[in-house]
């Protein structure tokens, strides 16, 4: 039977990483061990792993499994089914490897109007920016003129990801407060951002923050105010899934297109 594709999610210490692996022999319907073709993980993340879990599509639906490491040989690790598996279907949020430090400015929610007005500001500025004008002249301009635009589009990359520098070492500089902090970010997808803290954040609390992800012709900036919500414990704190609140749907675009970008690479990894 041929290997079937499959989504595994280590939880380890204060870390989370998505990645694609391989149902060795495709899918295991009735034994309780699996065995996975599985790249990118030391043996110490998979033994010390606080949680993995696997999911696979089938049958119109995804299948989430808890796992429990057994034993590995060279590429082919070994894990036992632990408790009840549970489904969902084509609606649930993919979420992809997004590693940075993040800043979030917390505020009251009697000034949510201002700061969704400073997040829409930002995106729209960001949409209207001259590496996003370039990019959508080069799908429809003529062979001749789209190397000078590509030439100009580099340049302008460059510009950017200096200033984007620049801009990360101001922020640096900015000391944490109890309402002004940096966070270590995890993973992303189209609803939200899930963050590591050794703070604890009240339930729903909410918070701005601007981002840049990518370098040169990947990049992308983008503001969001975030409603929070612990997601589960840590080693050293909790982490944490900040969700998009009111963000404009050209915006939210651009991440999804981001997050399909990383699954494509994931999925190729599996291939080669």
């Amino acid at each position: 039977m041929a290997d079937h594709p499959a989504l595994i999610t280590v939880t380890y210490e204060n870390n989370i990483t998505w990645s694609y692996v391989l149902l060795k022999g495709g899918i295991p319907l009735h034994s309780p061990h699996i065995n996975l073709l599985l790249h990118g993980f030391s043996i110490a993340q998979i033994e010390g792993a606080d949680e993995i879990t696997v999911e696979w599509y089938s049958d119109s639906k995804f299948s989430v499994h808890r796992l429990e490491f057994i034993s590995h040989t060279a590429d082919i690790w070994s894990f036992k089914r632990i408790g009840e598996a549970f489904t969902h279907d084509d609606s649930r949020t993919l979420t992809v490897d997004y590693k940075d430090t993040i800043r979030l400015e917390f505020f009251n929610i009697s000034d949510l109007p201002i700061y969704h007005s400073k997040a829409s500001n930002e995106n729209l500025a960001e949409l209207n920016s001259v590496s996003h004008k370039i990019k959508a002249e080069v799908k429809d301009e003529y062979p001749q003129n789209r190397n000078l635009l590509l030439f100009m589009l580099e340049l302008n990359n460059k510009l950017d990801d200096i200033l984007d520098l620049m801009r990360a070492k101001e922020s640096v500089l900015i000391e944490d407060t109890d309402t002004n902090f940096h966070v270590n970010a995890v993973g992303i997808n189209g609803r939200e951002i899930i963050f590591y803290s050794p703070r604890l954040i009240d339930k729903g609390s909410y918070a701005y923050t601007y981002n840049v992800i990518g370098r040169g012709g990947e990049r992308f900036a983008f503001a969001s105010v975030l409603q929070i919500y612990p997601l589960k414990k840590s080693k050293d704190g909790w982490f944490y899934a900040a969700i998009y609140e009111d963000m404009r749907e050209d915006t939210r675009d651009s991440i999804v297109k981001f997050v399909f970008t990383k699954e494509r690479e994931m999925i190729q990894r599996i291939k080669n």
